[in-house]
């Protein structure tokens, strides 16, 4: 019989030192002759031991689901046994071929709770790119930073270890925050050969990253929850939600929020966000708050600091470079003489560029032409990889802006710049389908549109007029608002009325975290204005954090010709022109999205693209597959960024479907029916409170004839509800004192 059975715990003030057996195949899966201790920095000896054995528990319990056996404890943490079954279930999703089996035996289950309940958060830090960027978007909940002491870090490294806890201990102080640490040997008594060979390399994974580190280093919280009484724990995201998909990690929200022990519950934090997104924000925040920031990201350096040589390295001082800044004032020692190296490593095939990570990067750099006459490593990547450097895309920039005598509120929005197709981006907030939001706005409503600086010094009679804004129609669980907050406060006597106010997630979770930037906007616009929300999801959340001067009102893009007898049918003709559209080509595609495309492809309908991520090799993993499916994209994309040259280019289709909810909405103005493909929160909410015919991507199926997705385009729900959704509608604007064209 496979199994582990934890014999004692002893505990020696801040250590402890765990006394095991194990029998069956399971025992070459161990390193016995190794120690397994863990030391804290504070007295663990009052601390209960079913608290104790969480570490011990999370660490083996991988080992032993896979091998189907049993582990034997005395007691076990209430929470912490609850809430297994779905972390069970989580990595069964993420690896069908393998079987989750395996049991936990105990004497006793213990219900504990945090003895000193002062609702603190805490967050692993190791000072790399993600943590870093999660202890930004925490900042403000005041976190206490840990260290941990054995993931990437082993006990021979002294003076590796010395140098980062040094770091971390002044990056708490920089922050007014708290520190501690844990030394832990959870890895040393690991056999990777055994674990690797036999159940990870299979999965086309290693132990550590697919199977062991998130739900082991989110344990080693348990004693720390209990002494310093700890709510919640942060473990900062290492993969994008852009890029989840397909993609097998042991940290990923379906594992992390699902960890609990004695009353403290785990966040995978910054999820939302790639590692460019992350760049990006460290950066701008040092900058503006005027905080050095020292990024520890070498995997290959064992002395705490950066090699520069790496991937990762260079990777990174790449990006920040892209965005504009000095690597050497975050933690990279560079010189000439290293990018020369690096660049002859990529030459000489020493060193491989993922290309899936380094997109951005190439794009940013393209067009820093000083630097790329200065540094010789980025002017040869932009000039190999020149492809992604650029944007194929035939654009026009004809964008007209409406005048309007009677102006009845403002539409504030950033400044366009059209002059290239970067900068045309930037202007739409990265996706065209944003156009088609704001001209249903402009189109419908007395609206005078600028920017905020344009506000600032505009004419006396348009002072006193609510403010339309549309910055709250993403919202994610780390979104920061202040800037908007400031503008509010700042106009003291003005009305703010936010559009389509919408949650971003990858499903109805009722545990949706409203940040205090979002909830102080929020608060402040919710008592001079009502406040528009896209769906029914993002008003349960809303309200659930004290936000209740809300109307549901889902997306202005559906009130564009004004008409409450708006209505979508079908006809009885073969169906012959389709028009399709897609996600973001961002990280790998899942199965049934590249049947999606494939689909598409053979059929070679027409495509709208709306943001200039390119599809890539590495979106496809198969160069088979993208060679196909790439030449159709080519072929026939198409980018608008005049809404009416859209709205015209879709008249002569007869069915459009696919992931964008504005380019499908552009066919219905045409009466062009459409079918919604779901991925997120954002979309189904907007789907199910306009009763539009929609499909979750999921459960595309290639082999139907595309006679049988027209038939789900079925608008007879939409078609009875539409006139309640329009007078809602208008109702909200009288509310607001927003008048309509017809009105004004």
């Amino acid at each position: 019989m496979e199994s582990i059975r934890l014999l004692n715990i002893e505990k020696n003030e801040n250590q402890i030192k765990y006394k095991y057996t194990c029998d069956g195949k399971i025992s070459k899966a161990l390193r016995r002759e190794k120690e397994y201790l863990i030391e804290y920095g504070f007295d663990i000896t009052h601390i209960p031991d079913s608290i104790l054995t969480v570490p011990f528990l999370a660490n083996l319990l991988p080992i032993v689901w896979v091998y189907d056996a049993e582990i034997h404890v005395d007691e076990i943490d209430e929470d912490f046994l609850m809430c297994l079954d779905d972390v069970k279930r989580a990595y069964s999703e993420m690896y069908p071929n393998i079987k989750f089996k395996g049991t936990i035996i105990t004497n006793k289950i213990v219900s504990n709770d945090i003895v000193d309940d002062k609702n603190r958060s805490m967050l692993f830090f190791s000072g790399g790119v993600d943590a870093v960027y999660s202890l930004i978007n925490l900042r403000k909940e005041l976190p206490l930073l840990c260290t941990i002491w054995g993931s990437d870090l082993f006990f021979q490294d002294k003076e590796g270890w010395n140098n980062v806890s040094l770091q971390v201990r002044e990056t708490a102080q920089d922050f007014g925050l708290d520190y501690t640490f844990i030394k832990t040997s959870f890895r040393s008594i690991l056999n990777y050969n055994i674990l690797n060979k036999d159940f990870a390399k299979p999965s086309h994974e290693n132990w550590w990253h697919g199977f062991q580190h998130g739900i082991a280093i989110l344990a080693h919280g348990a004693p720390i929850a209990y002494y310093f009484g700890i709510r919640r724990i942060n473990l900062a995201a290492t993969v994008s939600v852009k890029s989840i998909e397909d993609y097998t990690c042991a940290s990923t929200p379906a594992i992390d929020n699902n960890v609990k022990f004695c009353g403290c519950y785990c966040i995978h934090e910054g999820v939302e966000s790639s590692r460019n997104d992350k760049i990006r924000r460290i950066c701008r925040f040092s900058r503006t708050a005027n905080k050095k920031i020292r990024l520890r990201v070498c995997w290959e350096q064992r002395t705490g600091s950066n090699c520069c040589l790496c991937e990762k390295c260079a990777r990174t001082y790449m990006a920040i470079f892209s965005e504009g800044y000095d690597p050497i004032e975050f933690g990279f020692d560079l010189s000439p003489e290293i990018y020369q190296t690096v660049k002859d490593k990529i030459i000489s095939s020493k060193l491989k560029i993922p290309i899936v990570f380094w997109k951005d990067i190439i794009r940013g750099l393209s067009d820093k032409r000083e630097l790329l006459e200065e540094n010789v490593l980025a002017d040869y990547i932009v000039n190999r990889y020149s492809e992604y450097g650029k944007s194929s895309i035939r654009y026009i920039p004809t964008i007209v802006e409406k005048e309007n005598k009677a102006i009845k509120a403002v539409l504030l929005e950033r400044q366009h710049d059209y002059s290239t197709v970067s900068s045309s981006f930037k202007s739409v907030g990265l996706n065209s389908g944003n156009l088609v939001f704001r001209e249903a706005l402009l189109h419908n409503l007395s609206l005078a549109n600028m920017s905020y600086e344009d506000y600032c010094q505009m004419p006396e009679r348009f002072k006193g007029l609510p403010i339309v804004t549309t910055d709250l129609i993403w919202i994610n669980e780390n979104s920061d608002f202040d800037y908007l907050y400031n503008r509010v406060q700042q106009l003291k006597d003005i009305a703010f009325v936010p559009m389509s106010v919408g949650l971003q997630a990858k499903s109805f979770r009722t545990d949706f975290r409203l940040n205090d930037s979002v909830k102080r906007v929020l608060a402040a616009i919710q008592e001079r204005a009502v406040i528009g929300v896209r769906g029914e999801y993002t008003a349960e959340i809303l309200n659930k954090h004290g936000i209740k001067n809300i109307d549901v009102i889902g997306c202005p893009s559906l009130y564009y010709e004004n008409n409450p007898d708006f209505k979508i049918s079908r006809t009885n003709y073969p169906i012959q022109k389709v028009c399709v559209n897609f996600r973001t080509f961002y990280g790998l595609l899942s199965v049934k999205e590249k049947h999606f495309l494939t689909y598409c492809a053979n059929r070679r309908y027409d495509f709208v693209e709306q943001t200039d991520y390119m599809f890539s090799p590495e979106n496809a993993a198969d160069t088979a597959y993208y060679n196909y499916v790439s030449k159709w994209i080519d072929h026939k994309k198409k980018l608008f960024f005049d809404v009416d040259e859209w709205k015209n280019y879709l008249a002569d289709f007869q069915f459009s479907m696919g992931l964008r909810f504005h380019g499908n909405v552009v066919a219905l103005w045409n009466r062009i029916p459409a079918l919604f493909f779901i991925i997120d929160s954002r979309t189904e909410e907007l789907v199910r409170y306009f009763n539009l015919p929609f499909l979750k991507m999921q459960d595309f199926d290639d082999r139907k004839p595309i006679e049988y997705y027209y038939e789900l385009a079925d608008y007879t729900l939409f078609n009875s509800n539409y006139e309640k959704k329009f007078l809602k509608y208008q109702e909200f604007l009288r509310k607001n004192k927003i008048l309509t064209h017809s009105e004004g």
